[in-house]
């Protein structure tokens, strides 16, 4: 039968998922974050049905991010640039 959660792990829970939605990322990723969506927005607008363009440009956020961070950065949310959605 299902157990309610307690307080303890419903407060864990909450604060991984607050972290995973709000928490901003690294400053150390903007200038990878700013190439990835200029290579997003090329690829929506240039070939939208190029299903190769997506992964090219999140394999270049992660060369980008090895370079500037020494570390993966996530791949940037809308929100932190004035992107709607």
């Amino acid at each position: 039968m299902f157990k309610p959660l307690t307080p303890f792990t419903f407060l864990i829970v909450l604060s991984i998922v607050w972290c995973s939605q709000w928490k901003r990322p690294p400053v150390c990723c903007d200038p990878c974050s700013i190439k990835y969506w200029g290579c997003k927005t090329k690829c929506e607008t240039d070939d939208p049905e190029n299903m190769a363009c997506e992964p090219n440009c999140t394999l270049a956020l992660d060369k980008c991010a090895r370079v500037h961070c020494n570390k993966l950065c996530p791949r940037p949310r809308r929100k932190y640039w004035g992107i709607d959605g």
